[in-house]
């Protein structure tokens, strides 16, 4: 189904009850404490009970590699579609949100929301997936960021204390995305990760063309992505 800097994700099926999964298989050389710590946190997403959030099934271990089973999802990931028209971004965001709003009321943040954590199945819903588990995965095999930069908060950045906003700041870059069909800075994250840092840091924060998009989708990116995290909208329902 793909392959990242991280690992390789199939699709599977249940031999005895034949339903189709997503295995999202990494290559690991990591301790026994490692791995309790990994059942642990997904043991956390397993228990996540909403219709916009990606369903755990379970881990498990083998040869050196952790293979983490979840649902399949037939549309993919929204990063494969480039622009969306207003209309269909719209309800997308909105079942995001209200993705994140559970998240928050059960004191569990992202941490790496973007489009290719967003997926989709042709029966139109929407769903969440990653829960900051691959990357830090992906931090303990290469010590990187690569490839996520793009869409982290000014905060996280810095290593300052952040919360539910820094989530809010990742839907804003990754609807500002989705909304005009190119990366929200100029530089490239996966060839230039540095630069990217630089912008996201010292750059005033990106901004939609009121010229070409609706005055309600360029004020959502707005207020969502906001230099300062005091000033940067909240999640409705838990006010972060």
């Amino acid at each position: 189904l793909g392959h990242g800097s991280c690992g390789t994700v199939y699709r599977a099926e249940h031999t005895v009850s034949g339903l189709a999964m997503a295995v999202k298989v990494i290559a690991m050389g990591i301790s026994q404490d490692e791995q309790a710590q990994i059942r642990s946190e997904l043991q956390i997403l397993h228990r996540c009970q909403s219709p916009v959030i990606i369903d755990y099934y379970g881990v498990f271990f083998a040869e050196d590699k952790i293979h983490i089973c979840t649902e399949f999802m037939d549309g993919g990931s929204l990063d494969r579609y480039g622009q969306l028209p207003e209309p269909v971004l719209g309800v997308i965001v909105f079942q995001v949100l209200q993705g994140l709003e559970y998240l928050a009321s059960i004191k569990i943040m992202h941490r790496d929301l973007k489009p290719q954590n967003i997926l989709l199945n042709t029966q139109g819903q929407v769903k969440i997936c990653d829960f900051g588990v691959s990357r830090q995965l992906e931090r303990s095999v290469t010590a990187t960021f690569v490839g996520t930069n793009a869409y982290m908060a000014p905060e996280r950045v810095l290593n300052q204390p952040y919360d539910a906003r820094s989530d809010v700041w990742s839907l804003g870059i990754s609807t500002f995305e989705l909304a005009c069909g190119r990366s929200a800075w100029k530089a490239n994250a996966i060839n230039f990760p540095l630069q990217v840092i630089q912008c996201i840091v010292h750059e005033p924060p990106p901004r939609l063309d009121p010229a070409q998009h609706s005055a309600e989708v360029c004020d959502f990116v707005e207020r969502y992505v906001l230099l300062f995290i005091t000033f940067r909208a909240c999640l409705q329902l838990t006010g972060c």
